[in-house]
């Protein structure tokens, strides 16, 4: 790790130091954290939002997209011995009377959560990370733990918007930062939610998601992302299915609404030229949304999916339906994956069917399953489909417009 002492002369920015509101949360765990926080996103300071890798050196605007500016001073390193998340981690050397202080400022509306992992502190010191409104409001505050063996995570949820954020590191003998969160607290959402990852040959994904390895068999009491109880919901699989994990995926792509790493890092692999098949089971409600993910490094498989005999109705990007869809061209490529709005159970089930091209493979990824209102037709206003209207639908049209979509 890198132990600098760097002493920088700044003047530090008055607080107003107003009481936290009352809806105000802090966590000193990342699963309670990510159970309150849906849709967080990850920044591992590993990769950035359109997959490259991220070099060392100022942090600046390179996260932009996510609506996250880093004042000077904030560096990507990878001279850390321990980071969170290998290769790089989060270092500052701007010091405020004996404190370290990272700082971000938020430029898009709607975030109302934030949380980071420490690399190192020097017990028994401790950091602090501070939540701010526009006008330098504290929203809440949360102690780190005093261990300099163990990468704690800390974060708050707040009731109204965050727009800057501090981390101070108390007399840091060793310090830095790892794995920043940052999301919102997904008020609104009730419907059923469930996730699942398949194959695990690379990883579980956390925060209530359904890792299956078992990929072609049976799996029942699929868990609720919301609240993480177990339903009535079952996977079940037909066809030559196997967890494709050498040469699918690793951390190419870009984490984005709902979809979190390591869920894209393997998959459900078909074998060349037969059709398979997932169905879903023991759904009560009378309307879904599902959506699929299809990405692969290595090959471009030219896959034509199906949910209850219908083609896709659109992309998350908001691109036309490819179909043939390619792993590599059109889900890796362009981070992007298939939606079916408004899909009603046949008998509580909906088939998912993935028909290869003539001697092509097939691969899933990961799958999402979210009830909606059938009243009408989904509301667009919910571009990224996390169920609720948050400052990510805002990043969502973004993408939207610049790929061309009216």
């Amino acid at each position: 790790m890198d132990f600098r002492r760097i002493r920088c002369a700044i003047g530090a920015v008055a607080v107003t130091g107003l009481a936290p509101l009352a809806t105000a949360e802090a966590f000193n765990d990342l699963e309670s954290f990510l159970a309150a926080a849906r849709g967080a996103r990850l920044v591992n300071f590993d990769a950035l939002p359109s997959g490259l890798a991220a070099a060392p050196g100022p942090i600046g605007m390179q996260y932009g997209v996510l609506g996250l500016s880093f004042p000077p001073a904030n560096l990507i390193t990878e001279s850390f011995a321990g980071p969170v998340s290998p290769p790089n981690g989060w270092l500052n050397d701007t010091v405020v009377g004996s404190d370290h202080v990272f700082d971000v400022d938020i430029t898009i509306p709607g975030v109302r959560a934030v949380g980071v992992r420490n690399v190192r502190l020097t017990a028994p010191n401790k950091a602090v990370l501070t939540a701010l409104d526009s006008s330098g409001r504290v929203l809440d505050s949360v102690i780190s733990d005093a261990d300099q063996t163990t990468p704690d995570f800390y974060g708050v949820t707040t009731g109204a918007d965050i727009a800057r954020v501090t981390i101070a590191v108390r007399d840091g003998g060793a310090w830095g930062l790892d794995d920043l969160w940052v999301g919102d607290t997904g008020a609104g959402g009730t419907g059923l939610d469930i996730r699942v990852d398949l194959g695990i040959s690379r990883g579980q994904t956390g925060g209530n998601w359904n890792n299956i390895g078992d990929v072609a068999g049976r799996v029942s009491g699929l868990i609720d992302f919301n609240t993480g109880a177990p339903t009535s919901v079952s996977y079940d699989a037909d066809g030559p299915w196997f967890d494709a994990g050498a040469g699918s995926l690793t951390s190419g792509f870009p984490e984005q609404a709902w979809l979190i790493q390591p869920a894209v890092a393997d998959g459900a692999w078909l074998q060349t030229g037969p059709t398979g098949s997932i169905r879903l089971t023991g759904l009560t409600g009378p309307s879904y949304r599902v959506e699929v993910v299809s990405a692969r490094s290595v090959f471009d498989y030219r896959n034509t999916f199906m949910v209850n005999g219908d083609l896709a109705d659109r992309t998350f990007l908001g691109t036309p339906v490819a179909t043939p869809w390619g792993s590599a061209s059109h889900g890796l490529a362009d981070g992007n994956w298939l939606v079916w709005d408004n899909v009603a159970p046949s008998g509580g089930e909906i088939r998912i069917v993935d028909m290869t091209d003539v001697g092509d493979a097939g691969i899933i990824n990961a799958l999402r399953i979210l009830e909606t209102d059938p009243a009408g037709p989904s509301c667009y206003a919910d571009c990224d489909g996390n169920g609720v209207l948050d400052f990510f639908d805002f990043l969502c049209f973004q993408n939207a417009f610049a790929a061309g979509c009216p």
